[in-house]
């Protein structure tokens, strides 16, 4: 019944789930290194943001 196409070959079944598998986890990497910069920027723009802050409120007020 295999050889007539009736069934699916589990070994080839097998091998294209693999393959499948193989493809989504070697995008992975790519997107978790896209994540990590956007997070890295993110947090670059709020120690600025803070900084600025932090700034305005210790700043003397002049003529007061």
């Amino acid at each position: 019944m295999q050889q007539a196409g009736d069934i699916p070959d589990a070994c080839a079944a097998q091998i294209l789930r693999l393959e499948v598998d193989n493809r989504a986890l070697s995008e992975r990497p790519a997107k978790a290194s896209g994540t990590i910069d956007e997070f890295t920027d993110f947090r670059a723009q709020a120690i600025a943001r803070l900084a600025a802050q932090h700034e305005e409120i210790t700043r003397p007020t002049s003529g007061g």
